[in-house]
């Protein structure tokens, strides 16, 4: 399923800048964008947690074939969801060892080792078979056969799987995820429109590459730009500043 099969007519523009509504909740990493029940029974990290593993999306990813270095013990030829259980495995592992160290340092924890988990868990959800090369050839599609023009970004599309495109009981639409792993799952905190201001002062970050003719191109993205105004505000609720996102405050 491509980005646009739900998109809601309050995204459908594309503007010049997203602004975060004055109700949006500020500093809170647990806030989701609907009220939700399930928050009662459990820690919000884990409900989210459980929610990216019960997905279908994520089953779905046993189908995904991965090519690895022949350098690599094993089977040349695994798939993304046995990949993504080795990534999870070692980010909340090296987060634990954060927060050990934070601590023998006389400080307190540094991250979220459920957060991380959850984030290593959804980072390959969006991404199509055959790679790069699957990738590049439903970017094409979409823009030149849809008419599509945020394209199509495996990143982004895993933000679009997790806000919008997957379900549960309790939203109307996505998963309904914490701001904290809505903010996690997003590598590249940007749309394919970009604020040269943003850039400039920050320099290009890897994904934004300055071509010769001086303009930007935005080559890796982790929200579509119907999907900004959702990732702006989910870097709200941890006071985390929009990067590169052409996002403002409402007035």
């Amino acid at each position: 399923m491509l980005h646009n099969e739900t998109t809601p007519p309050a995204f459908a523009a594309r503007p010049e800048h997203v602004n975060v509504d004055q109700g949006a909740v500020v500093g809170n990493p647990a806030s989701r964008v609907h009220p939700d029940h399930d928050d009662a029974r459990a820690d919000p990290w884990s409900i989210d947690l459980e929610r990216i593993q019960f997905s279908p999306y994520f089953s779905r990813l046993s189908a995904v074939t991965q090519v690895v270095s022949p350098s690599i013990g094993g089977a040349p030829v695994h798939n993304r969801l046995t990949h993504t259980l080795k990534v999870s495995a070692i980010a909340r592992v090296v987060a634990l060892q954060l927060n050990t160290r934070s601590r023998q340092a006389g400080e307190g924890d540094v991250c979220n080792a459920t957060v991380v988990e959850a984030a290593a868990y959804a980072h390959d959800l969006g991404h199509p078979p055959f790679g790069h090369l699957g990738e590049t050839t439903l970017d094409r599609l979409a823009r030149e056969e849809l008419g599509l023009p945020d394209g199509f970004e495996g990143n982004a599309q895993t933000y679009r799987i997790l806000t919008a495109l997957d379900v549960v009981e309790n939203a109307p639409r996505g998963l309904n995820l914490t701001a904290a792993v809505r903010t996690a799952s997003a590598k590249y905190p940007w749309a394919p429109s970009v604020d040269a201001a943003d850039v400039e002062r920050i320099g290009p970050p890897r994904g934004i590459r300055r071509s010769p003719d001086g303009a930007y191109r935005v080559h890796k993205y982790s929200a579509y730009d119907l999907d900004l105004e959702d990732l702006v505000e989910a870097r709200h609720g941890v006071d985390a500043e929009p990067c590169c996102a052409r996002a403002s405050r409402a007035p």
